[in-house]
C-alpha cells in the first residue's frame, strides 16, 4: 500500500510493518499528512502486526503540538491497542521535524507503549528482533 507520501509493508511470516515516510512530505499540508496516518492506524488496526518500523528519514513535516495531541487522541488509541507490540522509529534528517516526532511520542497514549528511537533502519530492525 503506497501513496506519494506514505509506503507501507505488511510481512505476515515476520509479522512486521514497514512504513516509509517519502521527500515529498515537504510539500505536503496537514491535512495530507493527517489522511496518511488514518490510512497507517487503519491498517495497524486491521493487521496487528507484532513489530512496526516507521522510517522518519525523508519526513519533512513537522508536527505542531496542536496536532501531536489529535495524532494521540486519534491515532496512537489504535496503534497501541496491541499491548505485545513494539515499534522502531528511523530518525528524521531534519532536526526540528525529528523533536516533534519525539514530542509527540511522549502524550498520554503513546508514552506507555514499547518504542525505541534509531538513526538507522538496521538498528532498528535488530531491536525490533531482539528477545
Amino acid at each position: 500500500m503506497s501513496s506519494n507520501l506514505l509506503e507501507i509493508k505488511f510481512y505476515p511470516t515476520i509479522d512486521t510493518v514497514y512504513c516509509t515516510w517519502s521527500g515529498a512530505t515537504n510539500e505536503a499540508k496537514w491535512e495530507d499528512i493527517k489522511a496518511e496516518m488514518i490510512r497507517l492506524a487503519d491498517f495497524l488496526d486491521a493487521n496487528k502486526p507484532q513489530f512496526i518500523l516507521i522510517d522518519n528519514r525523508k519526513m519533512f513535516f513537522p508536527i505542531d503540538p496542536e496536532n501531536q495531541i489529535w495524532v494521540d487522541n486519534n491515532i496512537a488509541v489504535k496503534s497501541v491497542d496491541n499491548p505485545n507490540a513494539k515499534m522502531a522509529f528511523v530518525e528524521s534528517e531534519d532536526i526540528i521535524v525529528q523533536l516533534s516526532l519525539e514530542q509527540m511520542m511522549e502524550e498520554d497514549h503513546l508514552k506507555n507503549s514499547k518504542y525505541r528511537h534509531f538513526s538507522t533502519i538496521e538498528a532498528a530492525d535488530a531491536w525490533l528482533r531482539a528477545k
